[in-house]
Order: structure tokens, then C-alpha cells, then sequence
């Protein structure tokens, strides 16, 4: 890495394609100095990385960086060079066998500044995470909640940001740390790892190898192919441009039905899933369900009353979400880009975290209840410590951070059949 320049307010040092321009922006006041990084284009990021090796790995050497520093991700150049698949599939390949695999444990967050109450911290690698999840799963399980949901990064943001990354590396990840979280619910029950469709479980079982893939454990398909069941012309046509095209096809009762993959337009197989064996829990693997509810609604997908009726009853028993954000401000750097994560590990309540610097993360809230997207953006931009000058009460503060809306489904409605969804 080398230096290239250095302003009044900025460095700028490059290695390879990456570029890294950090303004020096303070973030806590005169006393505590902590990097902006921006690009080329004057857009500011500091973006939350789920770093991989130990949190004291030092970065690479850039004259005039400190301490502050360790938590540092190359930035992309506005016009980087087309990265080469192998190289893709190289990180790939690493990143499984260290961290899927988990002969080696991956950082997924370092310390945690201990709250006022004793709390779970969130984990220091997949491993970690994994034993989280299960602990957490077989607790909601076990005081009778069946429609249970799993939610965490499968892998490094840094990776899941790369252009050049694919949704079948998504797709890797998940599968095999699927397989990894099914193993403990195995031991005593059969547990079948459901993909929404034949390509997908077929996908499943070339990446695993085996359509066994442990004992107890089996890969089963929701819908046969449209080619194999088509009665028509236009059927068929349905089969290649519609998701939800073939028949359905439930699979034969197990003890516990782990769900991957399945997309907004796919879930209404789940509900029926439901329906038909309501007392086998059923754990939604990564689906992402915030994301899904926002496609509720619009044309092509399900309606918005499968939230009301369905999803408002699945019991969130692990969550790790993370969320970057930028704030104006009427000084130098002018644009501050914080980051936080919402984590909760049943039955433990919402932890609130944000990034105080040096990889280290502070519980600034606890909640029975999930907070809605606003508000957790909100209680994190009320805990930066800007200094006297930056009240972001005061009126200019709500004009800079925009006024807290809610989503659709965040708001309290009487059609909720279930409040589960929520706490």
C-alpha cells in the first residue's frame, strides 16, 4: 500500500485497485478523532464488515493511521477494473472451508460493551453463531412456538457487497450452514431441509453431494418441475417465467422442516405446509422475511393480508441484522456514516448495537418489542456524541435526519391475526 497524498482534512492511500480516503471527522467530539472513509465520487462509507480472523489483525500499513484503524475495508475506486471469476471463486472456496466448514473460526463481531443487564453478546464467529441459533431455535421450540425464523449475514458484508459476488455464492453459504444448523435438531428427529423448487434442491444436493447429507437429514423439493407436470402450452410457459409454477408437492411428515431459499412469491407454499401438519415446527432458514413483506402487494406477488394471516405469527428466535447510515451535519466532514445491528437471541429481548470505533460495539438499547427500521435508526443517531453543537433533537437535527416512518406492516393494525412477529 502506498501513500498518495495528504490534505487538511484527508488521506488518501491506495493498494492495488482499492482506494482508501479517510476524512478526518470526529465522532465523538474534539478529544476522540475516528475516520470517514469516502470514495472518489465524495460519497462517505464506513461500512459494518462481519471481519474475518481475529479482531486484532492488524490492517494493511498506511502512513498516518492509528489505532482507529483496525476496522478499516478497502473502499472500490469509482471505476474498478472487472474483478476475474477465479478470484471470486478463490475468496469462496477460502471462506467455506474456514468458515462453513468452521475448522477456523470466522470474526463475525468483536467485543461488546457489557449493558446494564446481562445479555447474551453477540457472536465472535460462524461457529458461534451457529451454536447461538440452535440454543436459541429449541428454546422458542420448546415453550410451543412452531413458526420460528433465523436470521443472520451468511456471509462477511464485505463479500455479500461485491459486484462480483453471485446469489449461487449466497446460495453455497446457506446450504452448508443449513446443514450445519440441522445437525443438532437431528439427534433425536428427522429433520428435512426444504427448497422451494426441483432446481433449487437439486443445486442443494450437488453442493452437498448426497441427497442425504447426515444422518436423520433430508433435501426435499415443494414443487416438481413444470416440465414434468405441465398439461398445456401454457402451463409450461408458466413453468419458465413464473416461480411458482408446478405442482406442489408436500413431503411426507418429519420432526422438524428447516425452510432455505424461499423467496415473497414462494411463501404461501409454507403457509399450506402449515396447514397441513401445524404441530412440526417449521424454522425459516435466511429467508429474510422484512424483505419479502415489503414485496407484498405489488403485482405478481401475494397479497398483504399473508402478513396479517401468516407471517406476523413467525416467532423471530435469532435475529442479527446490521444496518450503515449517513447523517448530515453543518460542519466538517458534513457527512457522518455510522453503523449499528439489531440483535436478539431468544428469549432474550432487542439489543440496539452501535460501532463506537475500534471494533468494539455498545448495547445503547433493550427492548421486549423489535423496534421498527426508523426507530432503530433513530436511537442510534441519538447516541452518537457529537459534541455541543450537534443536538439532533434541536429542529435543524430533524430536518438533517428526516422525520421516523413506519413500514406497512410496522404499524399496529387489527387485521394482525399475531403479535408474535414483534417480540
Amino acid at each position: 500500500m502506498q501513500q498518495s497524498h495528504e490534505g487538511r482534512n484527508s488521506l488518501t492511500c491506495s493498494e492495488g485497485r482499492r482506494t482508501y480516503v479517510v476524512n478526518r471527522g470526529l465522532l465523538r467530539g474534539p478529544s476522540q478523532a475516528k475516520p470517514i472513509l469516502q470514495n472518489e465520487s465524495g460519497e462517505h462509507h464506513r461500512p459494518l464488515g462481519l471481519h474475518r480472523g481475529t479482531p486484532d489483525a492488524p490492517p494493511p500499513s498506511c502512513p498516518g493511521f492509528g489505532e482507529a484503524s483496525r476496522s478499516l475495508l478497502p473502499v472500490p475506486s469509482p471505476a474498478p477494473a472487472p474483478r476475474p471469476r477465479a478470484h471470486l471463486h478463490h475468496v469462496t472456496q477460502v471462506l467455506l472451508a474456514d468458515a462453513l466448514a468452521l475448522r477456523r473460526p470466522t470474526r463475525l463481531f468483536a467485543a461488546t460493551e457489557a449493558s446494564s443487564r446481562s445479555l447474551q453478546r453477540p457472536p465472535g464467529s460462524f461457529s458461534e453463531c451457529i451454536s447461538q441459533a440452535q440454543a436459541a431455535v429449541k428454546g422458542a421450540i420448546e415453550d410451543g412456538y412452531t413458526l420460528v425464523e433465523v436470521e443472520f449475514p451468511p456471509l462477511p458484508v464485505a463479500l455479500l457487497e461485491d459486484v462480483s459476488s453471485s446469489a449461487d455464492d449466497i446460495m453455497k453459504a446457506n446450504v452448508n450452514l443449513g446443514l450445519d444448523f440441522a445437525q443438532v435438531f437431528a439427534l433425536d428427529k428427522t429433520v428435512k431441509l426444504l427448497y422451494p423448487d426441483t432446481f433449487e434442491a437439486t443445486r442443494a444436493k450437488e453442493i452437498l453431494g448426497t441427497t442425504s447429507p447426515g444422518p436423520n437429514v433430508e433435501i426435499h423439493s415443494m414443487r416438481k418441475t413444470a416440465a414434468s407436470t405441465a398439461t398445456s402450452f401454457d402451463q409450461l410457459l408458466g413453468g419458465i417465467f413464473g416461480k411458482r409454477a408446478g405442482e406442489l408437492d408436500l413431503p411426507e411428515k418429519a420432526g422438524y422442516f428447516i425452510c432455505l431459499g424461499f423467496s415473497c412469491q414462494e411463501l404461501p407454499d409454507l403457509e399450506e405446509l402449515h396447514k397441513t401438519y401445524p404441530d412440526v415446527p417449521i424454522i425459516g432458514f435466511n429467508l429474510k422475511l422484512d424483505s419479502a413483506r415489503g414485496d407484498l402487494g405489488l403485482p405478481a406477488f401475494p397479497p398483504r393480508d399473508l402478513h396479517n394471516r401468516f407471517l406476523s405469527r413467525w416467532k423471530p428466535s435469532y435475529l442479527l441484522r446490521t444496518r450503515s447510515y449517513a447523517l448530515s451535519l453543518p460542519r466538517p466532514p458534513f457527512v457522518l456514516s455510522y453503523q449499528g445491528a439489531l440483535f436478539r437471541s431468544y428469549p432474550e429481548p432487542f439489543q440496539t448495537l452501535l460501532d463506537v470505533g475500534d471494533g468494539r460495539y455498545k448495547a445503547v438499547d433493550v427492548a421486549d418489542a423489535r423496534p421498527a427500521l426508523g426507530e432503530f435508526k433513530d436511537i442510534l443517531t441519538q447516541n452518537l456524541q457529537l459534541g455541543e453543537n450537534e443536538d439532533t433533537n434541536s429542529v435543524l437535527g430533524k430536518l438533517r435526519k428526516g422525520v421516523v416512518n413506519k413500514t406497512w406492516w410496522e404499524r399496529l393494525s387489527d387485521d394482525e391475526e399475531s403479535t408474535e412477529w414483534r417480540t
